[in-house]
């Protein structure tokens, strides 16, 4: 792009009335368009590719109904005229929730003992691992293929192998045996929304959600588990005042019958300057510091981690200033499953989460969690907090404007 631009100086005098449009033409971006609602978006897709000569890298039709692509300006606009769009969004950068410190030390899995996990699974109920693929082969996990929504239109979607670990080590603390997961055994699908370094774009978590909202009444899922995230304003009416893509199909996804959890990130912060995990319909998930597996706060200093304390919050982990509708979960020091067969301890909100996604899994599961996602989210919190498993940061002793949520309780299910 620099050459083309250093290109068209030399002539700018001359012609700068015929260059400079050609140029900004030919600016290629990625972008995700959406349809009015009813609007059949395979159809119509191939329409526009056909007008307008490009190739959509992902269609929607489950969650939102519209398309994702890399297209020069003159060919967005174009589009944006169409009547059967409703809105062009610029396809912006998604980042995993990064782990704190990793070691290879296999020390034993606390956080599951900690909220009364790792006895049984969540029989009938399967979990959508959205990240970075899981390693279908890891002798710990009863993983399935979901789909990879990470590459071009050419992608392999069976092609979910997991490159980076950090979603095998999520997948592990979901349903890993031998003492890692909370809810043993159960099903996880990977869905492969972000590449082997980690990062990932919107349309690529569009792409993940509209396969779970297509495919979740069919595979039994009724959770997802998310551990990544963007900065952003959530709105609290899914993305209509605002316009919100994103925000759109998680709703969507959501009023389909899936529990969604969310990592709250690893920035100290705020979750009402970061999505998906500041959207009101989700479960945030913040994390805190456990050395024993036990509650008192008489555990021993934390190995992995020498800033964090026993029964404290995490001093990495975001929080909810209002604290509508976060939990909190073990995060340092989680051992969990690792690419080829291995596993590994690692510290964030990102292992925070999926104890959560397994604890709600085991509630569905038993029957106590009925009804609509919200109403299974108010049983999570509410049940958590008459555990009062308490820790410094929690609702019985919390810290002034920042709410970390009550440590989820897996016991009761």
């Amino acid at each position: 792009m620099r050459l083309l631009l250093l290109g068209g100086v030399s002539l700018v005098v001359a012609v700068a009335w015929v260059l400079v449009p050609r140029a900004d033409a030919d600016v290629i971006a990625p972008y995700v368009v959406v349809f009015e609602d009813g609007v059949d978006a395979k159809a119509k897709v191939a329409e526009l590719e056909k007008a307008h000569a490009f190739r959509a890298d992902h269609t929607y039709v489950s969650s939102i109904t519209g398309f994702a692509a890399k297209l020069a300006r003159r060919q967005r606009d174009a589009i944006a005229r169409d009547p059967a769009v409703v809105s062009v969004h610029e396809d912006k950068a998604l980042r995993l929730a990064p782990p704190t410190r990793s070691t290879r030390g296999a020390t034993l899995a606390t956080g599951v003992r900690r909220i009364g996990g790792g006895t049984k699974g969540a029989t009938g109920v399967a979990v959508a691992v959205l990240d970075t693929g899981v390693d279908l082969s890891h002798p710990d996990l009863t993983a399935l293929v979901g789909t990879n929504c990470v590459g071009g239109a050419s992608r392999r979607l069976s092609a979910v192998s997991d490159g980076h670990g950090h979603g095998t080590h999520v997948a592990g603390t979901i349903g890993g045996k031998g003492g890692i997961g909370v809810a043993p055994g159960t099903t996880v699908y990977a869905v492969k929304v972000l590449d082997d370094a980690g990062r990932g774009s919107t349309s690529q978590l569009i792409c993940g959600i509209d396969w779970v909202t297509a495919n979740a009444s069919r595979l039994g899922i009724r959770v997802a588990s998310l551990s990544l995230g963007m900065s952003g304003e959530p709105d609290s009416d899914c993305g209509r005042s605002s316009r919100d893509a994103l925000h759109k199909a998680l709703c969507a996804s959501i009023a389909n019958g899936v529990v969604y959890v969310v990592a709250a990130g690893n920035a100290a912060s705020d979750i009402a300057h970061d999505v998906p995990a500041g959207y009101p319909e989700v479960l945030a998930v913040a994390a805190m510091s456990d050395s024993d597996g036990a509650p008192g706060g008489k555990g021993p200093p934390v190995t992995c981690a020498r800033s964090e304390r026993d029964d404290s919050f995490a001093t990495f982990s975001n929080y909810a200033a209002d604290g509508s509708h976060i939990v909190a979960a073990p995060g340092v020091c989680i051992r969990s499953a690792w690419p080829g067969g291995g596993y590994r301890t690692i510290s964030g909100t990102s292992m925070a989460a999926p104890h959560v996604s397994a604890t709600v899994a085991l509630c569905i599961a038993s029957g106590r969690c009925r009804g609509s996602p919200a109403a299974i989210l108010r049983q999570i919190r509410a049940d958590a907090a008459a555990h009062g498993d308490s820790f410094t940061g929690d609702e019985h002793a919390p810290i002034a404007r920042r709410h970390y949520g009550d440590l989820v309780w897996a016991g009761t299910y």
